[in-house]
């Protein structure tokens, strides 16, 4: 049973490098410089099959999608559901964050830029699929017959050969792609009184469009009549968005000094980065 089961062994390294300064009593600098990589595949456990030899010629050469094609047989369960697939990338950004304190105000600004490297090779379906639903076969009719047990239709057209579908997937699937990214931000913490203390700030983040120098990434731009290529029909996969900017305020009230309790709040917006993979494999 062992041969049906994925493996998707992960490794996650970080590194980081962090110069602190005193300026002077009231200013402080902090420069951090970080890398960090990820590295997970998805395999079947056995990937050593020979569909070729087992009378399945889905036409793969390439030794990387080896093993077993996807096979559904209906009512069992389904094989070869894992070709080699995953995804790599590294991360590096330079941070730069000071801190000056003036009376009641301690304020904070800085920034980052970052650049992401992503090398993604998901091979979904690219080893073949093959379906039975045994309604191919000279049997297809007992499929009507009260209280008939379907699943044996099924087992019988995958052992005749009676394939109800087969499909695969062909070209080079894998992507390696660049994202370029900046932010800046600034922000003020007020001590009011000894009990009431105010924070706010304003955040801006900029993320570039994925892009690979190369004219193979694609989307579906139903404006543009279906599936479009970068560097054809458009000039970069997504739009960039230039006003990603992000009020924050919040407040921390203690009643009294002898108070045990303090009440807290805040109000921010926030933007996020959206997932790459649907990008780069098309898939909804």
């Amino acid at each position: 049973l062992l041969d049906y089961y994925q493996v998707a062994p992960l490794h996650v390294q970080n590194y980081s490098l962090i110069y602190n300064e005193t300026l002077s009593p009231r200013f402080t600098n902090q420069i951090l410089f970080g890398v960090s990589y990820f590295n997970q595949v998805f395999s079947d456990y056995n990937s050593s099959f020979n569909p070729v030899a087992l009378g399945l010629n889905t036409g793969v050469t390439s030794p990387h999608l080896s093993g077993a094609p996807f096979i559904s047989i209906s009512g069992f369960d389904t094989i070869g559901l894992t070709p080699n697939s995953g995804r790599n990338d590294a991360t590096g950004h330079l941070d730069d964050t000071a801190s000056f304190v003036s009376g009641k105000h301690q304020y904070r600004f800085g920034g980052e830029v970052r650049q992401a490297r992503i090398d993604s090779f998901y091979s979904t379906g690219a080893r073949g699929a093959f379906f039975f639903n045994g309604a191919q076969g000279p049997w297809s009719s007992l499929l009507n017959v009260p209280g008939y047990d379907t699943n044996i239709a099924s087992l019988a057209d995958f052992l005749a050969g009676d394939v109800y579908q087969s499909t695969i997937v062909r070209g080079n699937q894998e992507r390696k792609v660049t994202m370029n990214s900046f932010d800046l931000f600034a922000q003020d913490t007020w001590q009011l009184s000894p009990q009431l203390t105010l924070n706010y700030g304003l955040r801006y983040d900029y993320q570039g469009p994925i892009h690979d120098g190369s004219d193979d990434l694609s989307v579906f731009n139903p404006d543009k009549g279906g599936l479009v290529t970068v560097g054809d029909q458009i000039g970069s996969l997504y739009p960039a968005y230039w006003k990603a900017f992000s009020p924050r305020i919040g407040f921390g009230y203690q009643p009294s000094v002898d108070a045990g309790f303090v009440i807290r709040g805040g109000f921010g917006i926030y933007f996020d980065t959206p997932a790459i993979v649907p990008f780069l494999d098309n898939s909804s």
